[in-house]
């Protein structure tokens, strides 16, 4: 209780309430406003004017009601200030991060990842009737959805590395929960290189599998709950395995058909090496064959 905006008046919290119900049924100024002109017309014919640290200090009350949803762009917690865009129907939010969930689900690759750029765009299937009819209120709206997502962890921003496909610099969104294989392996690995490592075991898995899944060198994919095969375009089977071992501790195998090119098996493995090294793993790991 002590964190929520400090209000001098339940007075102006009301008023302020009934103004953005009147908004939200007029419509004809759009879904998102910013602070200051909703601010400047609350103030428009009031004798006694409401001062601005305490209409913000409303709206941040009524943001926390899901009311209506302050924009915050930064996710460092900036303070909410006049440029600061308000969705007056946070209902929006949901409806989007549900469509791009949905839109994640049908992935081709079978992991549940999609360009970031595309998803920005709002280039994914939506009922018209569910989506802002302003196409720049859509922009911002999708750019804060995204924060959401990355923010609750519900997705993991990928930036594609060379190799990955015929594009370069490309990031994708990848959703760890949509990966929902059920079935175990069920084949023995004979040649493999081993990972023990510790970290987000399951987004790391995902992660792997998805850019694996873009890069170029490799076509067809089978999925299992704990394994991946992957066709190499040179020839031969590369197999992926994951061994969990209690609470974020793993081992990983990137197993090998004598059929893949030594060079490709070497190339893998670093491949992985640079994986682990990401930052956003946090990952202690352990190599041998």
């Amino acid at each position: 209780w002590s964190k929520l905006p400090v209000i001098t008046s339940t007075g102006w919290l009301e008023a302020v309430r009934k103004q953005v119900e009147r908004c939200q049924r007029a419509r004809e100024a759009g879904m998102i406003q910013t602070v200051g002109t909703l601010f400047q017309k609350f103030n428009e014919d009031r004798a006694e004017k409401c001062p601005l640290g305490e209409f913000i200090s409303c709206l941040e009350r009524l943001d926390g009601a899901d009311v209506v949803r302050l924009l915050i762009f930064d996710r460092a917690g900036a303070p909410t200030q006049e440029s600061t865009l308000v969705l007056l129907e946070p209902e929006f939010v949901d409806a989007y991060a549900s469509a791009i969930v949905n839109a994640a689900k049908n992935d081709p690759g079978g992991i549940g990842s999609l360009p970031e750029a595309e998803v920005l765009a709002g280039e994914f299937v939506m009922d018209d009737d569910e989506r802002l009819k302003d196409k720049s209120e859509e922009k911002d709206l999708l750019h804060f959805v995204v924060g959401f997502l990355l923010d609750h962890e519900l997705a993991l921003r990928d930036e594609e590395r060379p190799g990955d496909s015929a594009a370069k610099g490309v990031n994708y969104l990848v959703f760890p929960s949509l990966y929902t294989a059920e079935m175990p392996f069920p084949d023995k690995i004979r040649k493999a290189v081993w990972w023990r490592f510790t970290g987000p075991v399951r987004n790391f898995f995902t992660v792997l599998l998805a850019r694996l899944a873009r890069h170029r060198e490799f076509s067809a994919q089978e999925y299992w709950k704990d394994a991946a095969r992957f066709t190499h375009a040179k020839g031969g089977k590369v197999i992926v395995l994951l061994k969990e071992k209690g609470t974020g501790t793993a081992e990983l195998a990137l197993g090998f058909d004598d059929e893949v090119p030594q060079s490709a098996q070497g190339a893998l493995g670093q491949f992985v090496d640079w994986m682990f090294m990401d930052p956003k793993f946090r990952s202690d790991y352990r190599k041998w064959q």
